[in-house]
């Protein structure tokens, strides 16, 4: 009967979060719809993927990429700089967090902000980008964790 309190409650807790995602990805959903195929190609192509994946990304609204730079902070490391050493690197962690299906778990762990100890650590248990975070962090900027086989792989 507790366990099943806390579920609730965690639940209760994550739905403002979700709930404003989804606003946001209908939003950029519907700005994409609005906008015409070339630019969305030419985005997409900015970005390294298709218009399709760029559309399957939108929909997933902006939490993970959020998270990511949370969870990066809380390694330690500056996304800005991540982005800037290794860019096909930045863009995998990206996708792993975009298509987390924890992530507004991750989002309630980090809410103590960036230096909260027990949240990295409870983080530590489901985050696909753990290992790589923990590795840039000791200075191996070529590591990668590998992709869960559940997350689609956007070239």
């Amino acid at each position: 009967m507790a366990a099943a309190s806390a579920r609730l409650a965690t639940l209760l807790k994550q739905l403002p979060l979700w709930w404003r995602n989804q606003l946001a990805a209908m939003r950029a959903l519907d700005e994409l719809q609005r906008s015409p195929n070339a630019e969305v190609l030419r985005t997409a192509q900015d970005f390294g993927m298709t218009a399709q994946d760029l559309k399957r990304v939108a929909a997933r609204g902006p939490v993970g990429g959020r998270l990511m730079e949370r969870m990066a902070l809380a390694h330690g490391l500056d996304a800005t700089a991540l982005r800037h050493a290794n860019l096909n690197l930045e863009r995998e962690i990206a996708v792993r967090c975009t298509f987390c299906d924890s992530r507004f778990r991750c989002a309630l762990d980090l809410a103590e902000g960036p230096a909260d100890p027990a949240g990295i650590a409870r983080a530590q248990a489901y985050c696909p980008n753990a290992a790589t975070f923990a590795s840039l962090a000791s200075g191996r900027t070529h590591a990668s964790a590998p992709r869960p086989a559940m997350q689609p792989k956007l070239t």
